[in-house]
């Protein structure tokens, strides 16, 4: 595929469907490999975003809780 994605190579041979170049595009293993490596790291990012998130909002809620005023409440003797 020399880096070029199949919708372009599509409409440059003038194939009526995507099926069709597909009959005809024979990926190398190299290029296979390239790409679950690329989205291995985009999983490994949202995973990373994900426990970031989760860790601000633990912070932002013992914050909160701990600067909120608490209403008095009157004990009985």
């Amino acid at each position: 595929m020399a880096g070029v994605d199949l919708i372009s190579i599509k409409e440059l041979l003038g194939h009526k469907s995507l099926n069709m170049t597909l009959r005809y595009a024979h990926l190398s293993s190299g290029h296979m490999r390239s790409a679950v490596n690329k989205l291995d790291d985009i999983l490994k990012i949202s995973e990373q975003e994900q426990k970031d998130t989760d860790n601000v909002s633990k912070n932002e809620n013992f914050v909160h809780n701990l600067f909120t005023p608490r209403p008095l409440v009157a004990v009985k003797k």
